[in-house]
């Protein structure tokens, strides 16, 4: 029988009393020792049992232990995941290595930069789930070919390096997807080198089978491995024959390598500039199969010259376009395909640029960027006249560029504003009535212009909006009253049959609030005003970013 869970009452009493006598100094006589002596032998079977107990103890938890395995492996054995054909349980897998590839490719570059315990393949998690799924995978190519590689994790854990080794062996012949980060020059040791160039030799041994290739690279490897690329490309045509995605995150971008890869479909450049001296080596026959660009500066291109040599181009994302030549040998106009465009405003300041260019497909636009952005003039490195004359030219190209989209045949379906002014962005959407879902990303203090501006009972502006999402950088109690007013009665009046009725007017169905926003004080009290009236649904901070702010580096004002 197991001990009782207190000490036994003589025990107690015993111990209170040479407690007592301890702390007094008390020293014992012959007839008090000789009752300790017996105390500390009636003692004895009681530790004895009470070690007994523990042994006890000891074996009931291994056999707890063992038990909840064989509990945890008839649960698994039951579970109706068991019962999936292993043909479907690979189905399943490939999604999730497909889908967890695609989420590191949307990850901000600061976040796969600073993660240094990701695993090198996602299909490595599903290996450590139990053995029969290890097996299930290891033979199999395609579950290895999407690869994680951060050099900085891997020059922290060199004994890493033999599973990349593994992963690249696994994949045999398979098309590889790969991300590479390499962003920490200044810590490398000579005594890295060698490992660094073992994982970049490893990768341009099998650049024959890159299919999708993410770089986030800096400083002498951005270089190292621009020049072994083009080394490669030059060595032969079409030396990249499976790479149709290239994301290429800083610096300037391996031209050659371009001439290399006849099915690339999707260029993502940050950091790309392209200028007229560039045409010779830029203008391969890889750009007619380009359905996605990201390219940050363009110059000495009209519109015309730079679209009409990308007949499949569906998405074109850009920060900057300068036609500083305006001699263009090419004549007529140009019909392009293009059905999204994510521009910031320097790209819209010169009309010059989109003339003689259609846009009957268009239908999904992003536009905006960081410039009215409230600031400090004195920490600009211009003077307050030149960046208030900026700052005009900027609100004229925005109402300018939204009647260029109507003449050249753009129904917009889909529109983001990010951190325009109230007035530019209502006259921006007057002329395009076709728009139903709406996205504004609200940087200043003049949010009632906007919210004012789209409410049905003082103007008909986008009757045919259905989706509307809003997030305020700035909200405080000055003006959160006039917010929650303006916001309600916005909604009030798209959700009111009578009034949509009257006013020709789609009724709106649902509302987005950022998150942040919707837990404060004045979303909460929106939240309650508009309840039950439309469908209210959060939306994360970072589904209201620009795209191109994330790409361009030519942004005005530019700051010391």
């Amino acid at each position: 029988m197991l001990a009782e869970d207190k000490l036994p009452d003589f025990v107690q009493s015993v111990n209170q009393t040479n407690l007592d006598r301890l702390r007094a100094g008390y020293v014992p006589n012959s007839i008090e020792l000789s009752d300790i002596q017996s105390f500390l032998q009636s003692v004895e079977p009681i530790l004895a049992g009470y070690e007994e107990d523990i042994q006890r103890l000891q074996k009931l938890k291994k056999l707890r232990e063992e038990t909840m395995r064989v509990v945890d492996n008839a649960r698994a054995l039951a579970s109706p995941v068991w019962k999936l054909p292993r043909e479907i349980l690979l189905e399943v897998f490939a999604e999730y290595s497909h889908d967890a590839f695609r989420d590191l490719e949307l990850e901000p570059t600061d976040s796969l930069i600073s993660d240094i315990k990701r695993p090198i393949c996602s299909t490595l998690t599903l290996t450590w789930v139990c053995s029969f799924w290890r097996q299930l995978l290891l033979y199999r190519p395609c579950f290895w070919s999407s690869l994680f590689i951060s050099i900085p994790s891997l020059l922290r854990h060199p004994d890493q390096f033999d599973i990349f080794h593994q992963c690249i062996a696994r994949s045999a012949n398979e098309p590889v997807d790969l991300i590479l980060v390499h962003a920490d020059d200044t810590n490398t040791h000579n005594d890295h080198l060698p490992l660094i160039h073992a994982v970049y030799n490893t990768l341009l041994t099998n650049h024959s089978r890159w299919r999708r290739f993410t770089s986030l690279c800096t400083g002498t490897w951005r270089l190292w491995l621009a020049q072994n690329s083009e080394r490669i490309s030059t060595s032969g045509l079409d030396q990249f024959p499976k790479l149709k995605f290239l994301h290429w995150d800083s610096g300037e971008v391996p031209y050659m390598l371009f001439q290399s890869c006849p099915e690339l479909a999707v260029l993502h450049g940050k950091n790309m500039i392209m200028m007229r001296p560039d045409s010779r080596r830029f203008w391969p026959r890889f750009l007619s199969r380009l359905t996605e660009l990201q390219i940050s500066y363009v110059e000495d291109y009209s519109g015309l010259e730079f679209l009409c040599v990308m007949p499949m181009l569906k998405k074109l994302v850009s920060g900057y376009f300068n036609p500083v030549y305006t001699q263009s040998l090419l004549h007529g106009t140009y019909c392009s395909n293009i059905s999204t465009m994510c521009l910031s405003i320097e790209a819209i300041e010169s009309p010059v640029f989109w003339e003689r260019v259609q846009f009957p497909l268009l239908n999904t636009l992003e536009l905006g960027g960081p410039q009215f952005r409230p600031v400090n003039v004195e920490d600009l490195d211009i003077d307050e006249d030149e960046y208030l004359d900026q700052l005009e030219i900027f609100r004229r190209a925005i109402v300018n560029f939204s009647e260029i989209l109507l003449n050249a045949g753009a129904v917009l379906r889909t529109v983001k504003l990010y951190g325009m002014p109230g007035q530019e962005a209502l006259a921006f959407l007057a002329f395009h009535p076709s728009i139903s879902e709406l996205t504004l990303s609200l940087l200043h203090d003049d949010n009632e212009d906007i919210l004012i501006g789209l409410d049905i009972s003082q103007n008909v502006i986008v009757p045919k909006l259905r989706f509307l999402s809003i997030s305020f950088s700035t909200y405080d109690s000055d003006n959160d009253q006039i917010i929650c007013d303006n916001l309600c009665h916005l909604v009030e009046g798209r959700t009111s049959a009578s009034i949509c009725s009257a006013k020709g007017v789609v009724k709106l169905e649902n509302l987005a609030l950022e998150t942040e926003f919707r837990r404060s004080h004045t979303g909460q009290e929106v939240c309650r005003c508009l309840s039950g009236r439309i469908a209210l649904m959060d939306k994360e901070y970072k589904e209201f970013l620009f795209e191109d702010a994330l790409v361009t580096p030519y942004t005005f004002p530019r700051f010391r």
